[in-house]
């Protein structure tokens, strides 16, 4: 959700800082001080405390509305899949406005277990009656967002905002591992819808 359909407003500098985890994943690396409770109770403390700082500079990411806007008039289902928290989901949804549906599934991190294990996308897939090959997994992070997507079996879109990767389509940010090759590259949400348009046919869902 971060840095996807949000402008990033998370502060992870910070909070990696203050939970002692600079680098790796930082809830796999919590996960693991199961030995020491404490530890692992303030670790989560500190990730709820900046998530909810970051939540004050909420901001869409811009032309969220009309590629939502364009969904929905399709009958196009989307789904969320984030490791933020339920809180953040909540929040998101209600800036959204009465006027616009919510994700349906919205799967925060209490979904277990997160990105980029596939398993929440095979539920979505369940729940909307499809394959996982017919989804397409939009995000920002080739380590969370297009390696869960390419285990589920799924396509996947990377939102590269640095510039990094470069444009185009698969390879496009390959490393020499396929798990975290996408389908293809954008450069911002505008850019993902403009491709799911073009690269896949998008169905209105039963």
């Amino acid at each position: 959700m971060d840095g996807t359909l949000t402008v990033p407003c998370i502060d992870f500098v910070e909070m990696r800082r203050r939970v002692g985890v600079l680098e790796g994943d930082i809830l796999a690396a919590v996960e693991a001080w199961s030995h020491d409770p404490a530890r692992q109770a303030a670790a989560h403390a500190v990730i709820e405390e900046v998530e909810l700082a970051g939540l004050e500079r909420l901001q869409f990411a811009p032309g969220l509305q009309e590629v939502l806007t364009s969904l929905d008039a399709r009958g196009v289902p989307r789904g969320l899949v984030t490791r933020n928290n339920a809180r953040a989901v909540d929040v998101f949804h209600a800036r959204l406005g009465p006027g616009t549906a919510p994700f349906s599934p919205a799967l925060a991190r209490c979904f277990t277990p997160p990105k980029p294990h596939p398993a929440s996308l095979h539920h979505i897939a369940g729940v909307w009656g499809v394959a996982t090959s017919q989804l397409v997994m939009v995000g920002d992070s080739l380590e969370d967002d297009v390696m869960a997507g390419n285990r589920a079996g799924a396509h996947t879109i990377l939102i590269d905002h640095d510039g990094v990767h470069g444009e185009g389509g698969a390879g496009a940010a390959a490393s020499g591992d396929p798990e975290r090759t996408p389908t293809a590259v954008a450069t911002s949400l505008a850019h993902a819808a403009e491709l799911l348009d073009e690269l896949f046919h998008l169905e209105a869902s039963a």
